[in-house]
């Protein structure tokens, strides 16, 4: 039992890597820094919130954009496991685009309460009424077919094991 255990566990190091990376939020920079480090800085309310596999698909309505956001109703992405946004709450939103899609960054700034000192320079986008379409493309979750995977192999090997026993 104990070789099986150690075939499994060696195995699984090669088969199944995992690439990490640590979160290393340092403290934000001044506001006019934070302004220039977004492709987008809205204020808007969370309307909806929709978890898809590994992020949370908000559908934001926006009241103010400073930068980079043209839309009325914008989707945005945030992680699962970081997001902290609550439905029907308004923020004060810094996003980044990647490939198309407005992404709300682990490290934003983001918060509830909105510096009006700081946004009474800036200007004020006008906003569209458009259509939001569905942005994200859905990727696959492989975890029910690697847990399967897994348990199929570990008991392949036990069978070896016995039979080679006998």
């Amino acid at each position: 039992m104990k070789k099986l255990l150690l075939a499994v566990c060696f195995l699984s190091v090669f088969f199944f890597p995992k690439q990490t990376q640590a979160l290393s939020c340092i403290e934000p920079p001044s506001a006019n820094i934070t302004f220039k480090q977004y492709d987008g800085v809205i204020i808007g309310e969370v309307q909806e919130i929709e978890r898809k596999s590994n992020v949370l698909l908000l559908t934001v309505e926006v009241k103010k954009s400073y930068k980079g956001v043209e839309d009325k109703v914008i989707k945005l992405y945030e992680d699962v496991t970081w997001g902290t946004s609550i439905k029907g709450t308004e923020y004060l939103f810094y996003l980044n685009k990647e490939n198309g899609k407005w992404i709300h960054p682990l490290c934003a700034p983001t918060t509830t309460k909105v510096n009006n000192e700081f946004f009474e320079g800036k200007e004020e986008l006008l906003l569209k009424e458009k259509e939001v379409e569905e942005q994200l493309q859905k990727k696959p979750n492989y975890t029910t077919t690697l847990v399967l995977l897994v348990a199929g192999f570990a008991v392949l090997l036990v069978i070896f094991f016995k039979r080679k026993r006998r």
